[in-house]
């Protein structure tokens, strides 16, 4: 058996989703924790987004 397979017959899952209080609440913060890795990921990658010159004024 996989170790993904134990997982996901582990409980973890729904027990995780209890926790948030749901389906739709567990979604959302799943979509906000890869948002900040996305993050964390262009940080890493020697981006800096503060000083991008970015829009229609530096075009």
């Amino acid at each position: 058996m996989s170790s993904y397979r134990k997982w996901r017959e582990s409980g973890h899952l729904e027990h995780a989703i209890e926790a948030a209080s749901g389906v739709e609440a567990f979604e959302d913060e799943v979509h906000h924790l890869r948002e900040e890795a996305r993050g964390w990921r262009l940080a890493g990658n020697g981006c800096d987004l503060d000083s991008w010159d970015v829009g229609p004024e530096h075009a």
